[in-house]
């Protein structure tokens, strides 16, 4: 049965009160109902569970097998597209970068012959595709992904849906992407997830040593410094252990490596235009796509319901788009 919690009052716990047995009911019964979470009753702080006895309270050993399922992920999905021209090299960049799931759809060109993949040895989190047709085929992907970071705000408040799309200069419709999260956030070097607190450990190296500065990215690429440079690098002399606090410019950090999800492919006469990312339509769209009965790519961008212009506005956005 569950417990109710009751504030006691100060007067019970001066020097002049007595010990009652109300009193002594209130010392067993208020820890019972704080651990089970009951209204009104003090939260159990995280810091509480990170830290007991100067380790983590909360670890991999000490999660039961099989605990975490499909309701402890907190995952969302992101729809996109990208046209491939005929006998063309083309990629699609995942939204959630390697951590992701996804499915995905092609036509054929009339004579059996439709995307595969292919392009070369593309990076992680990109999907290489080739088209051997003879005509122009468009690639679908619908993507879940985990996510960690929500909200996104580039200086002028919070990201709703983001919505990306990659025209031609007659502005007909090359590529699609439709998610919560902006390619910058999964796909760049910054790890931006937290430990749930807003904060994480993060290796600062230290690039100076007796001897001064340490070039550390050339000395890990030639293969005589490689070694000791590791070695450096693992001591208590080359890195330490900071927290970090995950704020808006830490999830931002990479927005000039991936502005928009085609930064490897776009050609001079294509445009990548962003819906606004903060406006009341955003935040509406979001909450459709979220809902996940209507497919925002398919039914608002791809059937020409919404109409995509290029009106530059004022905004504190990734660059290029």
């Amino acid at each position: 049965m569950a417990v109710t919690y009751t504030p006691i009052p100060d007067s019970d716990v001066d020097s002049e009160s007595p010990v009652t047995t109300s009193l002594m009911t209130l010392l067993r019964d208020n820890p019972i109902a704080i651990a089970e979470g009951a209204s009104g009753a003090p939260a159990i702080q995280t810091a509480a569970l990170e830290q007991t006895g100067g380790s983590e309270a909360v670890t991999q050993a000490t999660i039961r097998a099989a605990a975490v399922g499909q309701g402890e992920l907190k995952t969302t999905v992101t729809n996109g597209s990208i046209n491939i021209a005929s006998n063309s090299n083309g990629s699609y960049t995942l939204t959630g970068g390697t951590y992701s799931w996804w499915t995905a759809s092609s036509a054929d060109d009339g004579n059996g012959l439709g995307l595969s993949f292919g392009g070369g040895n593309t990076s992680s989190g990109v999907i290489g595709l080739a088209n051997n047709g003879g005509s122009l085929l468009a690639f679908y992907v619908d993507e879940r992904y985990i996510q960690s970071s929500r909200p996104y705000n580039t200086g002028d408040g919070d990201y709703g849906l983001v919505v990306y799309v990659l025209l031609d200069k007659n502005k007909n419709i090359l590529a699609t992407r439709v998610g919560p999260d902006p390619m910058w956030a999964y796909n760049g070097p910054t790890n931006i997830a937290s430990k749930g607190n807003g904060l994480r450990m993060e290796k600062q190296y230290i690039v100076e040593d007796y001897m001064g500065k340490i070039d550390i990215k050339n000395s890990l690429r030639d293969p005589i410094k490689r070694q000791s440079m590791m070695e450096y690098m693992r001591s208590k002399e080359g890195c330490k252990l900071i927290p970090l606090k995950i704020t808006h410019a830490i999830k931002n950090r990479d927005i000039g490596i991936f502005p928009h999800p085609w930064v490897n492919s776009i050609e001079i006469d294509q445009t990548v235009v962003m819906l606004d990312p903060v406006s009341d339509f955003s935040h509406q769209l979001l909450e459709v796509h979220e809902h996940g009965e209507v497919n925002i790519r398919d039914e608002f961008i791809l059937s020409g319901e919404l109409k995509i212009d290029n009106i530059s506005l004022k905004r504190s956005g990734p660059p290029g788009v």
